[in-house]
């Protein structure tokens, strides 16, 4: 055996590990909220906890309007993981949407908003490249708008 036996195994052993990170698939959140109120949704806040932006929401989305924006993983073997907050007209109520597309195990999602008067629903969301749609509606004595379907969600 010869120090280039030695240095031709260590990087063979290298290789096998880089070639599995390599195959490792991305984890994506492609999110977008539909704001079927009749007031705009002005963006206050928002975060990324895992992950990297891939794609930036606008500062206000017009009633009737859609607002989109992308997380991505970055790093080996991470998922991505945010949130995003929206204030109804100038001074109305909060609604507070959280998104979390983890490298192993299921992905969750949370949605709220501060008041009575408006509902948030979610559709979508599966999969390690995940599409979810968020709708933000009025509450005017009838059922909301929003679409539903086996895969949507109250939050």
């Amino acid at each position: 055996m010869t120090i280039f036996d030695d240095i031709g195994g260590a990087f063979d052993d290298v290789m096998r590990v880089t070639g599995s990170i390599v195959d490792t698939p991305p984890r994506t959140i492609k999110a977008s909220v539909l704001n079927k109120t009749t007031q705009n949704l002005n963006w206050v806040d928002s975060g990324v906890d895992h992950g990297v932006r891939d794609g930036h929401a606008p500062d206000v989305i017009k009633p009737q309007g859609e607002g989109k924006w992308s997380l991505k993983n970055d790093g080996v073997k991470t998922g991505c993981e945010g949130w995003m907050k929206w204030r109804i007209g100038d001074n109305g109520p909060v609604v507070k949407l959280e998104y979390n597309n983890p490298f192993v195990g299921s992905n969750t999602y949370s949605c709220s908003v501060d008041s009575d008067d408006y509902v948030v629903q979610r559709e979508g969301g599966t999969g390690d490249k995940a599409t979810v749609k968020f709708t933000v509606d009025q509450i005017l004595n009838q059922k909301p708008t929003a679409p539903v379907d086996d895969d949507s969600d109250s939050c």
